[in-house]
């Protein structure tokens, strides 16, 4: 009976994990198929989708922002908090990319698919 009882309290603890995601996660395949002066703002959108924010500046050129973030903790620890987070950057001209930059972790090997 006392096994059982600590087998259903680490159940019960083990369940009162908090996991919390804001957009879509960046991932290196999709990245690592983004070439500069070739890839259009089409190709951009059908790999990573609607970005977070977009700004555009006096000299024609529109940056495309994309943020990824994803938290979890433990209710009953919240020392145990994890996190992790990734952005990318787009910058383009004439409709093709001019520049990009990746920041934080940018997960592997997931294909990322628009709905």
């Amino acid at each position: 009976m006392k096994r059982f009882c600590i087998l259903l309290i680490a159940a019960v603890l083990a369940g009162c994990t908090t996991t919390s995601e804001v957009g879509r996660p960046i991932n290196q395949v999709s990245v690592a198929q983004i070439e500069k002066g070739k890839t259009t703002k089409e190709d951009i959108f059908l790999a990573f989708g609607q970005p977070y924010s977009t700004m555009s500046d006096s000299e024609g050129r529109e940056t495309w922002l994309y943020m990824y973030g994803q938290s979890s903790y433990s209710m009953f620890n919240p020392a145990s908090m994890e996190s992790t987070g990734s952005s990318l950057t787009v910058v383009m001209k004439n409709g093709v990319v001019e520049s990009y930059a990746t920041a934080g972790t940018v997960l592997p090997e997931t294909k990322v698919t628009t709905q």
